[in-house]
C-alpha cells in the first residue's frame, strides 16, 4: 500500500516509545522514517551511540595523509548511518577544530540532514559542492548556522567562500583540490535562502499541521500527489515494523 510521510513517522514515534530507548524519540523517529522512505532500516544504528570514532571501528572513514581533514567514503552506506556518523564527527571537529570532508553519493536527503544538524544547536558551519553523481561537504566548528555555497571551479570565489566558513589558509589547498574533482556544481541554497526541494517543503508542512493538530488540507494534498513518486513510498505494516527494528 502506499504511505505517508506523517503515517510513518507516527508509527515509528509509537514503536520508539514502546522501546524506550532514551535520547529525543522524535529525532529518532524521523531519522527511521527517511530511511525507510530510502528503502532502508536504520534503528539498529540510531539505538545506539557511538561515543568514539576510530578508523579500525568504521572502515569507510579515513584520515587523510596530512592530517588536516577526515575523509568519509560514503558511498555504499544508507543515508540513517552516514547522518548518525556525521552527527559524531561534528561533536568531534568541535573539540579537534578539524575541517571535515565528506564524500558520497547526490541526495538532497544527505544535504537536508546535514543542514538540519547545524539548525539543531551542533555549533558547525557547512558548506555543499554538489554535482550529479558526488556531494562535497564540509563541517566546521563555528556559529550554528549552515552556509550553503553555489561554487564555480573559479579558485577566486571558491577562496572568498572557504574565507566566510572561517577555514584556515592552510587547509585551502586540500579543499580547493576535492571541489575541483567536481566538474560542475548545481541544485544549491544560496546562503540564508533556507529554500528547500518541494518534498522536503511538504514534508514540513504536514508535520507543521500534525504537530498543531490542524488537517493537512486540500492543496496540500494536491501538491502531495504531484511529488508523490519522491514523498510516497510502496510499503507494507511488515516492512515498516523491520524497518524500526520490531519484525521478525
Amino acid at each position: 500500500m502506499r504511505v505517508s510521510f506523517p503515517e510513518t513517522l507516527d508509527l515509528c514515534e509509537k514503536i520508539l516509545e514502546g522501546r524506550k530507548l532514551g535520547g529525543n524519540t522524535k529525532d529518532r523517529a524521523a531519522a527511521c522514517t527517511w530511511a525507510e522512505f530510502c528503502g532502508l532500516d536504520g534503528l539498529s544504528v540510531l539505538s545506539s551511540d557511538l561515543p568514539t570514532i576510530e578508523d579500525e571501528d568504521l572502515p569507510n572513514i579515513k584520515r587523510c595523509e596530512d592530517k588536516e581533514c577526515i575523509v568519509l567514503n560514503a558511498n555504499h552506506c544508507s543515508s540513517v548511518i552516514y547522518v548518525t556518523v556525521m552527527s559524531d564527527f561534528a561533536q568531534i571537529a568541535l573539540k579537534e577544530k578539524k575541517t571535515l570532508f565528506v564524500k558520497g553519493r547526490a541526495s538532497h536527503l544527505l544535504l537536508h540532514s546535514l543542514r538540519l544538524l547545524g539548525l539543531k544547536g551542533k555549533s558547525c558551519c557547512m558548506g555543499y559542492r554538489m554535482d550529479k553523481t558526488l556531494v562535497i561537504g564540509v563541517i566546521r566548528s563555528g556559529e550554528a548556522v549552515p552556509s550553503i555555497y553555489k561554487l564555480s571551479l573559479n579558485e577566486g570565489f571558491c577562496t572568498a567562500a572557504l574565507d566566510y566558513l572561517g577555514i584556515k589558509n592552510l587547509e585551502k589547498p586540500i579543499f580547493l583540490k576535492q571541489i575541483k574533482k567536481c566538474d560542475e556544481f548545481t541544485d544549491f541554497i544560496e546562503p540564508y535562502s533556507y529554500e528547500v526541494i518541494k518534498a522536503e517543503f511538504l514534508k514540513q508542512q504536514m508535520e507543521n499541521s500534525l504537530k498543531n493538530g490542524k488537517a493537512i488540507n486540500d492543496d496540500l494534498w494536491q501538491r502531495l500527489k504531484a511529488y508523490a513518486s519522491v514523498v510516497l513510498i510502496e510499503s507494507s505494516d511488515q516492512s515498516r515494523l523491520q524497518g524500526a527494528g520490531e519484525g521478525n
